[in-house]
């Protein structure tokens, strides 16, 4: 569990896909890798109920609860990340997390404003 949160935390990747306790990529070179640890292992949670934990720490600096009553967050963190997670009853194969750092000089621009 602390592996991939240190992971995120010194990382300077762009995009994290957690798909159950299983399946964790990371954006490397732009295209989506398995995460993995000093060795080369794949990083994995334990149990489900470790991978909800790191959730719940996650989402517990924007005030957000996830439950199976809000089992849907999307938000913005502080550091201004995206973060989406859908645990079970919608999700049936488990935890989905989604996690999208954007750079700092990053500009949204709107399509239908530009002429």
């Amino acid at each position: 569990m602390n592996r991939l949160w240190n992971y995120r935390s010194v990382s300077k990747k762009r995009r994290y896909h957690i798909n159950g306790t299983d399946d964790i990529f990371v954006e490397k070179n732009g295209k989506l890798a398995y995460a993995q640890d000093e060795d080369g292992g794949r990083i994995r949670f334990k149990s489900e109920g470790d991978l909800m934990i790191v959730i719940e720490k996650i989402v517990a600096p924007i005030n957000r609860k996830i439950d199976e009553s809000n089992p849907i967050v999307d938000a913005r963190l502080p550091d201004g990340s995206r973060v989406n997670v859908v645990i079970r009853p919608i999700s049936l194969g488990g935890p989905i997390v989604t996690i999208r750092k954007f750079p700092d000089n990053y500009n949204i621009i709107v399509v239908g404003n530009l002429k």
